[in-house]
């Protein structure tokens, strides 16, 4: 086998790929999540039922803050950008519903080939969807960058406790 085929066939079994159907991908994203807020010491309260705009509550910055869920799978990820849609199907299929502050404080992003997670604030996001970077462009652009620093849990929760009150603009998505 060439060098080339084997270090693809390397690469694609490094990879980690979520088998099942949206919802049961959708499960593993929001058990993951969950699974790092509390890691992290904070509280985290499920709503009850399946019709809610909001998949979580988790208590942090001094209130309680509706967190909708979003993941993404190695199919739809590379090594250098994680790309989530932040919008939602109807049951219609054909119809696609876009989140805004009334649905929910904040989107949390599940990278299954990461398993990274990142929390970016729903207030005027326009765009339904979003990549995030992870990893200096090979042109080391910075302008217009959703660097995925500056949107893991860790680091966002950190500057939000730090100042003990969320100031979303501080976490401005590049559109």
């Amino acid at each position: 086998m060439s060098k080339d085929k084997d270090m693809n066939k390397k690469l694609i079994q490094s990879k980690k790929f979520i088998k099942g159907n949206t919802k049961q991908i959708g499960n593993i994203g929001e058990i993951k999540t969950i699974s790092k807020f509390v890691e992290l010491g904070i509280p985290v309260y499920i709503p009850f039922g399946d019709n809610e705009k909001a998949d979580l509550v988790a208590e942090f910055g001094g209130k309680l803050n509706k967190i909708q869920v979003k993941t993404t799978n190695s199919s739809v990820s590379s090594n250098d950008i994680a790309s989530f849609d932040l919008t939602t199907q109807k049951h219609s299929g054909k119809e696609h519903y876009k989140y805004d502050s009334a649905d929910a404080d904040f989107f949390a992003c599940y990278d299954a080939e990461s398993d990274d997670a990142y929390l970016l604030p729903i207030k005027d996001q326009k765009r339904s969807g979003i990549n995030i970077r992870k990893s200096i462009p090979k042109n080391h652009q910075v302008k217009n960058i959703n660097n995925a620093e500056d949107f893991i849990i860790e680091n966002v929760l950190a500057k939000i406790e730090k100042v003990d009150v969320i100031d979303v603009d501080d976490y401005k998505i590049i559109d």
